[in-house]
Order: C-alpha cells, then sequence, then structure tokens
C-alpha cells in the first residue's frame, strides 16, 4: 500500500480550498473541473507537507451527509487492488466497480457495513 489519504466533499470546493489553505499553509494542486459544470471541481489537492495531504471535491446535491467523506487508498499494484476490492465487496455496497477510468486508474468506491466509503486507486 502507497498511501491512505482522506477526500473531503464539500460545497463550494475552491473557496473552502483557500479557506483551508489559509489555516495550515501549503499549495492547491491538481485542480480538476467537473464536465457537467467547469465551475465545480470533480477533484483538487492540498498539499500542507510531503506527508499531509488533503484532496477535496464539490459534493453533489444528493449526498448524504455522511457522504462527505471517502477514505482514498492509493494501491501499488494490480493485485493489491484486487485483493483490497474482493475483501471488501464481501461486506460492502459497490458504487463504483472496479475498472479502468477515463483518468487511466484502475478505480472502485465502495461503502462499508460502517458507512465508510472507500476509494480505491492505483
Amino acid at each position: 500500500m502507497k498511501t491512505i489519504i482522506p477526500n473531503l466533499f464539500i460545497e463550494n470546493t475552491m473557496e473552502n480550498l483557500n479557506y483551508y489553505q489559509g489555516i495550515f499553509g501549503g499549495e492547491i494542486k491538481n485542480t480538476v473541473p467537473s464536465h457537467e459544470n467547469p465551475e465545480r471541481l470533480m477533484h483538487a489537492e492540498l498539499y500542507i507537507n510531503e506527508n499531509c495531504v488533503l484532496f477535496f471535491g464539490d459534493r453533489e446535491k444528493s449526498d448524504k451527509p455522511n457522504d462527505t467523506i471517502h477514505v482514498y487508498v492509493k494501491l501499488e499494484t494490480d493485485e493489491e487492488i484486487q485483493k483490497i476490492y474482493d475483501n471488501l465487496k464481501t461486506t460492502s455496497t459497490v458504487g463504483y466497480e472496479l475498472q479502468k477510468t477515463f483518468w487511466g486508474s484502475l478505480h472502485a468506491m465502495l461503502t462499508d457495513k460502517n458507512g465508510i466509503i472507500w476509494d480505491l486507486d492505483k
């Protein structure tokens, strides 16, 4: 496993990125506008330092309150992501099947029995 990063889905992401940058410092990187609405961000990163990173994205109006925090798990091999996906799948609801994405990653999203949303990415 390479890293685990909190992925925070909030409203007004760009405005709030600047807010959190003002609190923690750091640098905003990798902002990706939404395909549906370029004023919203699909993804953005706040690098506080080399060991502290927060991911952000604009939340959907349909999201439930606990849908605002995802745990992002960056994996290194196909075997590793497949194993963790298979293990989680036995007791979780699959939101996004493990598959190759348009951004080039192997990715899946599952909600476990405790309501924690896991974003697996390789």
